[in-house]
């Protein structure tokens, strides 16, 4: 036991190489504080504890929901005929080589490399059925099949080869020996295959005759893909190699791309996903579809507090003991450019949400709203170029056509009041909003004054859109759904004036008010002296 106890000291010697589906692990492992009560197999938890019951049962009960979550989300986007085969596929391999070779022989050694091989699988045979039903392929098919087994190809024997030199993973050292548990981070993998590769699959199984031509959505997917991708192979081999220098021995890199952001192959892994979605909306789906969640669920993974990435950052800090001071001076997802040591406060929770709102108001802004003035008359979009802009994208013009049938017919019928206000949210609130993600992750206090200007103006106009929308010639038949949606331009300018109503946003830091002072270490109070002038001498 004593021995048991010590193990976890000499987890994993790399918890920020490329995510995995054991990333989303690592919480459940870490929380549990289960060990292993003797070497061996049990099917449930044994460690004698009055909770081993209760645990194993939770493990149950997670694997039965990651199934009805991958067969929810199969029939929802491809119908429950065609759209089960996948799902029940993706889960059947990682039942099969958990069952008869990972639990048997207690080993973690092919689980990436398992999940890897499964994307393959899936992304050839989504592809192949709907070649032989239709007898043709599009050539967006082609391109997203052919970038899913590029990334899982190289990511696949990157970690093979990683987990083979070091010979496990001890993020499942607590889990392994009992079958529920082990079974159950297995079948997470199968619900994570599926699930993060819906848009492609879904995009594949889309008969190509109804597929748009390959068009500059494609292109975007594309450019966002190849970026993405090949920042992530050089973080990796950044990483790789920074491991393989004698002087980085107990040292956490930071050098390179690393410098810039403490996750960038789990910044660049997001950016990835995102292209597999615009791929799905260039196939035709709406914007708001099923397949978006499998890059908004990777996106909340990592991003979100408490989530995987604050897992792997807690288990960075207990093995590099200069952890701490690489969070305090470089951007935690987002590469930025790094802050002097001391500078910065840990971020307030108010302030993540803020910064998540600008993210939300910047991308409403750019793909839904600004439809509301380049788009002249929605009844005639799509039957001529002179009626057909280059922006928006399609999806999002269809997506504000279903929103003003729906609820919102101020929408459609755009009076000259409203499409002034529309303007403005484009020529003065989108500004602000990329300069408020900015100000709000570099904690820059003179953000305050912009931030009130903001505030106000949308909390001018919001009354006058919501009275139209509640009392107006274009009410809304809705008017519950209207709040819900509309409610949050009120409240969250209402939030943000009461985070910057005091004139210091952003405390300064007790080593930058040294540093300001010209007192920083005590070193800079001397030469400071010396260089001043005194009053007499300056008159003479």
């Amino acid at each position: 036991r004593s021995d048991q106890r010590r193990r976890p000291a000499a987890m994993d010697s790399s918890p920020d190489s490329t995510p995995t589906t054991a990333s989303a692990m690592e919480s459940a492992s870490l929380s549990s504080g289960k060990e292993p009560a003797a070497r061996g197999r049990h099917f449930f938890l044994a460690t004698g504890d009055p909770s081993d019951k209760l645990f194993s049962a939770v493990w149950i009960l997670v694997t039965i929901a990651f199934c009805g979550l991958s067969a929810g989300l199969g029939g929802a986007t491809n119908g429950w005929e065609l759209g089960l085969y996948a799902p029940l596929f993706s889960h059947a391999v990682q039942w099969l080589v958990c069952t008869l070779h990972a639990f048997p022989y207690q080993t973690e050694v092919y689980y990436d490399l398992t999940g890897s091989i499964t994307y393959a699988l899936l992304a050839v045979g989504t592809l192949s059925i709907t070649a032989g039903r239709t007898r043709s392929v599009h050539a967006r098919q082609l391109v997203a099949t052919a970038f899913v087994l590029v990334w899982c190809t190289r990511l696949g024997s990157f970690l093979f080869q990683r987990i083979r030199r070091d010979s496990k993973d001890g993020r499942f050292d607590s889990l392994k020996p009992y079958f529920v548990a082990f079974f159950g981070t297995w079948n997470i993998q199968g619900a994570w295959c599926f699930l993060t590769g819906l848009a492609v699959w879904a995009a594949n199984a889309r008969d190509p005759a109804e597929q748009p031509a390959f068009g500059w959505l494609d292109g975007v997917g594309v450019c966002v893909w190849c970026v993405g991708f090949g920042i992530e192979v050089v973080a990796d081999r950044q990483k790789a190699a920074w491991r393989a220098l004698p002087s980085s021995k107990g040292r956490y890199i930071d050098v390179g791309l690393w410098r810039y952001s403490r996750h960038p192959n789990y910044f660049c892994e997001v950016a990835i996903w995102w292209a597999y979605y615009l791929f799905s909306l260039a196939a035709g789906l709406p914007l708001v579809n099923w397949t978006i969640s499998g890059a908004a669920f990777l996106t909340c993974l990592f991003v979100l507090p408490h989530a995987s990435l604050d897992v792997t950052e807690v288990l960075s800090s207990r093995k590099y003991p200069q952890y701490a001071e690489y969070q305090a001076t470089v951007s935690r997802f987002f590469p930025l450019p790094p802050l002097p040591a001391g500078e910065r406060a840990p971020m307030r929770p108010v302030d993540a949400v803020l910064i998540g709102w600008f993210c939300v108001g910047l991308a409403v802004t750019f793909f839904v709203d600004i439809e509301a003035v380049l788009v002249q008359r929605p009844d005639l979009y799509g039957l001529d170029a002179a009626h057909t802009p280059l922006w928006p994208p399609e999806p999002c013009v269809r997506a504000v056509r279903w929103w003003s049938a729906a609820a919102d017919p101020l929408m459609h019928a755009r009076p000259v009041w409203f499409r002034a206000a529309i303007w403005v949210e484009v020529l003065v609130q989108a500004p602000f909003y990329a300069v408020a993600i900015y100000a709000f992750v570099r904690q820059r206090s003179w953000v305050r004054v912009p931030a009130i200007v903001y505030a106000t103006v949308l909390l001018t106009i919001m009354p006058i859109v919501l009275a139209e929308q509640y009392f107006g010639p274009h009410a809304s038949r809705r008017p519950l759904l209207v709040t819900a949606v509309y409610g949050a331009y009120v409240l969250m300018p209402v939030l943000l004036l009461v985070r910057v109503w005091s004139v210091d946003v952003f405390p300064s830091t007790p080593l930058a008010k040294r540093k300001a002072a010209g007192l920083a270490g005590g070193e800079a109070a001397a030469p400071a002296a010396r260089r001043v002038r005194s009053p007499a001498r300056k008159r003479a």
